[in-house]
């Protein structure tokens, strides 16, 4: 496991993506990197990922590459688990007055980690890519999370695998920032969609409206109710 790995072109990447700013910049990352890019979504049954697979498939038709395959979704029901959660009621969903723990879904990283790592590996990839930040939330030491499903892919399949979080120690605003040219209007991070719509109130919504703020770059992103910069707080 390693936060800055050495890429080889012939080699192929399965990269965990939803469709945000993060993983937007994680998908180009990886397509100047690697011989082949195999973009992973995984299907919890959230309220978020109906608008999340509108706007992330959107964003792949316009950004095609030779080398990046067709968007693959992978099945990970975990509605009967959540049952009463803000991910699944969308009630009381965290908002910009809350903290960053409070949008951790606990258990959930793990899940998608371990789900997307086995899927990855019987695709033939050699390397798994998380868009992992510096302000990502994750309870416990994500480093270690990572080494574990590495060890856990290889004795179970009898097979290795790489997980890689190259911007694990960047914040937000700074992936941002030296991504701007990729069209980040067409990137969606919402935790309580309006339709197709960032509903413009949930943390996502005022951690992303803080990214473009911090950096100067104007935010063409459409909210259902606007976040005014006096509202905003660094």
């Amino acid at each position: 496991m390693t936060s800055a790995p050495k890429p080889q072109k012939k080699q192929k990447v399965a990269v965990l993506t939803s469709g945000g700013i993060v993983s937007l910049a994680l998908l180009e990352y990886c397509a100047e990197r690697y011989g082949t890019v195999v973009p992973l979504y995984v299907q919890c049954g959230f309220r978020c990922e109906e608008a999340e697979l509108f706007w992330l498939k959107k964003l792949l038709r316009g950004r095609k590459k030779d080398n990046v395959e067709p968007l693959e979704v992978i099945p990970l029901p975990l509605r009967d688990i959540y049952q009463t959660h803000w991910s699944v009621t969308g009630v009381k969903v965290p908002s910009g007055k809350d903290r960053l723990k409070d949008t951790h879904i606990q258990g959930r990283d793990v899940l998608l980690l371990m789900k997307a790592a086995l899927y990855g590996v019987h695709q033939g990839a050699q390397v798994f890519a998380i868009g992992f930040s510096k302000s990502h939330s994750f309870h416990g030491h994500p480093e270690t999370v990572r080494s574990q499903i590495e060890q856990l892919v290889a004795q179970s399949l009898d097979n290795s695998i790489e997980i890689i979080a190259p911007f694990e120690n960047k914040r937000r605003e700074d992936i941002l920032f030296n991504n701007q040219e990729l069209g980040s209007e067409y990137s969606f991070s919402c935790l309580s969609p309006k339709g197709y719509q960032h509903c413009g109130e949930c943390f996502k919504c005022h951690e992303r409206k803080m990214s473009f703020f911090k950096t100067g770059i104007a935010d063409k992103t459409h909210y259902y109710r606007s976040l005014s910069a006096t509202a905003l707080t660094v």
